[in-house]
């Protein structure tokens, strides 16, 4: 048995808070998902094999902040809401951000990233994050 999860968010924002100390803005978007299962017999005699998928697509709302500490490094909150009932459950995506410039605009960051769909709590471990130079 095997079974693969895809989540795709694209996503489109505006700057609303430019200043300094805080920058923040909203964005919107959509979020895909694709579930695929796979159950197959081995060995299967009579070539009992099963495959099936789901998948779907939600608007999202979210929003995010950023918190300059210093020339270099960064504090950022985001987050975003979507599914509503619609087509999947209302699920929630929130990250805590903590970034670093190494030169110009090249930087890495370490994230949490938390993860809320129809009341399952999902807890991703810390990742890198590479911002494109």
């Amino acid at each position: 048995m095997a079974s693969g999860e895809l989540v795709w968010t694209s996503k489109i924002g505006y700057r609303t808070v430019d200043h300094r100390e805080i920058e923040a803005g909203g964005n919107a978007g959509v979020r895909f998902w694709h579930l695929g299962q796979k159950l197959s017999f081995n060995p299967s005699r009579l070539g009992l094999n099963f495959t099936g998928s789901q998948t779907w697509a939600d608007i999202v709302l979210g929003g995010r902040v950023q918190l300059p500490m210093g020339d270099k490094a960064a504090f950022e909150l985001l987050g975003d809401v979507g599914g509503w009932n619609a087509p999947a459950k209302q699920d929630y995506r929130f990250a805590a951000v903590l970034g670093y410039k190494i030169r110009g605009r090249c930087g890495r960051a370490i994230a949490t990233y938390l993860l809320t769909t129809v009341q399952v709590l999902s807890r991703r471990s810390i990742w890198l994050r590479p911002v494109l130079c």
